[in-house]
């Protein structure tokens, strides 16, 4: 039987699309010890809606099913963290036995089922100025299309709302919180 090396300890960044994920993900990957590649939907196709916990209740669901599962008491949570165990074997293989970062922000959809498919992986979230976000795909779409793009304004109770969620939320994402969250010593 051939042994295969997994990463203990994955980081998933996740956060809205132009959060800021990907270019945490590069920066933490400038450590020796991490890898990051290309933003990839596998895992999220993988796992949405609940593809796989849907897949155990079928096959496990039925009264008269005599079903490998059942029978051998795998329950959900080590089915999923089974299935977790190929997969992270295949990315670790990909990034030289690095800790591997994936940094898709499609998997902050699914993040419930990825903490049960890596039961040691780290997470972190980005919480990014929700306005600051919206001009920013607003722009990307103008370039995109060369067209002109008109933003409805947004009423001042939820502008009011979204600047005191960031006033709370900012120190959150200070260095020292990602460093602990991800387990390492950033320098």
């Amino acid at each position: 039987m051939t042994l295969v090396a997994i990463c203990e300890s994955p980081i998933f960044i996740i956060g809205a699309p132009r959060s800021g994920t990907s270019i945490l993900g590069w920066s933490l990957a400038q450590h020796d010890g991490l890898a990051v590649g290309h933003e990839s939907d596998m895992l999220f196709e993988l796992t949405h809606p609940q593809k796989l916990e849907d897949v155990y209740r079928k096959v496990t669901g039925r009264p008269d099913s005599l079903e490998w599962l059942r029978q051998n008491g795998v329950d959900e949570d080590e089915f999923l963290a089974s299935i977790g165990l190929g997969l992270n074997a295949l990315m670790t293989s990909r990034n030289a036995e690095r800790r591997w970062i994936e940094q898709t922000p499609a998997n902050t959809l699914v993040a419930w089922t990825l903490v049960r498919l890596f039961p040691g992986a780290r997470f972190i979230h980005i919480l990014a100025q929700v306005l600051a976000v919206i001009r920013r795909r607003v722009c990307g779409l103008r370039l995109f299309l060369g067209v002109r793009i008109v933003v409805p304004k947004l009423d001042e109770e939820v502008i009011a709302f979204l600047h005191h969620a960031q006033d709370l939320v900012e120190p959150l994402l200070a260095l020292e919180g990602i460093e602990r969250q991800a387990g390492l010593r950033v320098i």
